[in-house]
């Protein structure tokens, strides 16, 4: 008797997970002028308004999340520091429940209401999206990959010169020479590693292929304003791919006798070696890695230490 109407029960049970909505692509609400825990108070207001039950995650190094809950519908408002006094929005919603384009709207609308004055207001009406002078550069990013000690390692890195050259970070590829280099036709290649400088943590790959797009180094920015914004361009992958904003911080760090520009930016695993930009799609730098403890604070190789790795190679 147990055995009949358990099976039922089992097959009941793996319809109901199997078939459960997942969670949509978040979508970006805008960046606004409020610090985190100003702008935590603010969606906290309007999730209350729109009748939910709040739950707060344990925030971690990369900002705080709230979630909804209510009768048919279920989503969550991811909230990031882009600065200080900045904070970016996202919400996350559960495919299949509610109004999903309607959620956006609203909170993006009760936003915009408070925000500071009509200028900003208006700007923080819509989502903040990277301009295309940013965008344009998508196409030279790529995503590569290597086994360090039997482990795989994934990294960023963007094309300088269409025969093949493609720059990187140095610190994953201690004693490899080949690494697979994914080709925007969704081919792999393999590329050689054929320049390392350790000290300034970069390195020069080039594939048996001819690259489509680059990055320009005769026009990038060698000294960026503080406060000014910036923009991360890291290669598409799964679950990655977004232009990250943050904006230039205190002035160069000096480690191991190299310059470094700290910045107000969220950086990922996998970004090294990834371009960041101004507002005009010029070079600023490229990612090195993050501060440790955080996922907000990072460090770029400046403009000018990438030009003296490449004169120094004869490219």
């Amino acid at each position: 008797m147990n055995g009949s109407t358990g099976f039922p029960a089992l097959v009941i049970a793996f319809l109901f997970f199997s078939t459960a909505p997942g969670i949509a692509e978040p979508a970006s609400v805008g960046v606004y002028p409020v610090p985190v825990a100003e702008m935590e108070e603010q969606v906290a207001d309007w999730l209350r308004g729109e009748g939910c039950r709040v739950v707060r995650e344990d925030p971690d190094d990369e900002g705080v999340s709230l979630e909804c809950e209510k009768a048919r519908q279920a989503f969550r408002i991811r909230i990031e520091p882009r600065s200080p006094t900045a904070s970016s929005v996202l919400i996350e919603s559960r495919s299949g429940y509610g109004d999903e384009e309607g959620t956006t709207a609203g909170l993006r609308a009760f936003l915009a209401a408070r925000a500071p004055n009509p200028d900003v207001q208006r700007q923080a009406a819509y989502p903040d999206v990277p301009p295309p002078s940013v965008e344009r550069n998508r196409n030279a990013v790529f995503c590569l990959r290597a086994s360090s000690r039997g482990a795989p390692i994934g990294f960023s890195g963007f094309a300088i010169d269409r025969r093949g050259f493609i720059i990187s970070t140095a610190h994953d590829l201690d004693g490899i020479r080949r690494v697979t280099v994914g080709l925007k036709n969704g081919e792999q290649a393999h590329g050689e590693v054929v320049w390392r400088d350790v000290r300034r943590d970069l390195s020069l790959i080039r594939v048996k292929a001819t690259l489509g797009d680059i990055v320009s180094l005769g026009n990038g920015r060698r000294s960026p304003r503080a406060g000014e914004r910036l923009f991360l361009l890291p290669c598409v992958t799964e679950g990655r791919g977004w232009v990250r904003f943050g904006t230039v911080g205190e002035k160069p760090a000096m480690v191991n006798g190299q310059p470094l520009w700290q910045v107000n930016l969220r950086v990922s695993p996998g970004d090294s070696g990834s371009p960041v930009f101004d507002a005009d799609g010029r070079l600023v730098g490229m990612v090195k890695g993050r501060f440790r403890g955080t996922g907000t604070r990072g460090f770029l190789i400046p403009l000018d230490t990438i030009r003296d790795f490449l004169r120094k190679d004869g490219q």
